[in-house]
């Protein structure tokens, strides 16, 4: 099992990162609403939405947001939803982790793993885990 992690970094580089000044991230965020239209039938107009990312210390995690810059309702289906100005909707959310909630995340599982490799900078982790059952099935 190979498995990619973002560390944990100050709170001025996460937000610096999501809420970047040449909007990649916010047009990333925005385009959830031009999928949700095309898989739902949806009528999500993004120009009405504002991207807000931030650090959630609390959760270790970045939240992303789309914020309705107006009252306005959205067909979904044969939905309408209403949202008001200001309201959030939660589209993402990016945990970031330490070493040692890694560790802690390996002895939580059903499962017993050995770290085979491993390859780490200040930003990121790449981990590889070789894993033996420990007899617990799953559905």
């Amino acid at each position: 099992m190979l498995i990619g992690v973002d560390l944990q970094k100050s709170e001025r580089v996460l937000n610096a990162a999501y809420n970047n000044a040449k909007g990649v991230t916010a047009a990333f965020n925005l385009n959830v609403l031009n999928v949700v239209n095309t898989l739902a039938d949806a009528d999500f107009q993004p120009d009405r939405f504002s991207h807000q990312a931030f650090y959630n210390v609390e959760h270790s995690r970045i939240e992303m947001h789309l914020i309705s810059k107006i009252k306005q309702t959205v067909t979904i289906g044969a939905s309408a939803v209403l949202f008001e100005q200001g309201e959030s909707l939660h589209t993402e959310n990016s945990y970031k982790y330490s070493l040692e909630s890694l560790r802690s995340l390996q002895r939580r599982r059903a499962c017993k793993c050995s770290v085979a490799g491993a390859t780490m900078n200040s930003c990121s982790a790449c981990i590889i885990l070789v894993c033996q059952s420990s007899g617990l099935q799953t559905v």
